[in-house]
């Protein structure tokens, strides 16, 4: 959808008219049709070996998935596109009008709830907090702290102790930001996901048999 809004420019008639050809091709390639559709629609995948999204994806990978390992039915195909229609569909699209994301709305819930703690009760700087809260989402935390510091007359110099340091914890985010969003990090959360989850359902097989034996004895 990043993608789709990004190519016509949030025009959503257009996105409209590709959104039906891209579930099908989607569900064509969890069938390995890689080939057939992929290349030509809009779903970040140019079809072929080594160009396609089974070769690049980390999630497929990583948990030894290659083109033609699954094979879906006619129940698993229906299931599928009602899945892709909860995101790609008409619907979904009125409600992506801004394009705004739970991503968004799920980090400004997180940075209010540290300036306004639900067992806290600020009756006299709610609004203030909250507001201070919104503009370090918007911004970042050396603006935010600069444009509040400018607004009640107390700016910071060029060449202050604060600057400096808030220059050092700002270089520090973006390190860290470039960071975590590095292929390898990402690669090793998926190993360590793939990981949890062999190990629930080895532990959840233990635990039939366990009760099991309990029952019989």
């Amino acid at each position: 959808m990043k993608s789709l809004f990004a190519k016509y420019n949030g025009d959503r008639q257009q996105i409209s008219k590709c959104l039906p050809q891209i579930v099908k091709s989607v569900v064509n390639c969890y069938s390995g049709n890689c080939s057939d559709t992929c290349r030509w629609s809009i779903t970040l995948c140019n079809g072929g070996i080594k160009t396609s999204w089974w070769n690049k994806s980390i999630n497929l990978s990583s948990h030894g998935l290659q083109n033609g390992s699954l094979k879906p039915n006619k129940t698993d195909k229906l299931l599928i596109e009602s899945l892709l229609e909860m995101k790609l569909s008409q619907t979904a699209l009125n409600q992506m009008q801004f394009f705004s994301n739970t991503n968004k709305c799920e980090s400004v819930n997180r940075t209010i709830s540290t300036y306004l703690p639900k067992n806290k009760n600020f009756s006299r700087n709610a609004i203030g907090r909250a507001s201070a809260a919104v503009l370090k989402v918007n911004n970042n935390r050396d603006v935010a702290l600069a444009k509040t510091l400018k607004a009640v007359g107390c700016g910071l110099g060029r060449k202050s102790r604060a600057v400096v340091a808030l220059k050092k914890i700002r270089k520090h985010e973006i390190y860290d930001c470039a960071y975590q969003k590095s292929l390898r990090v990402k690669f090793n959360r998926l190993k360590a996901r793939k990981k949890q989850a062999i190990n629930f359902l080895l532990n959840k097989r233990v635990r039939k048999r366990l009760s099991g034996y309990k029952n019989i004895s």
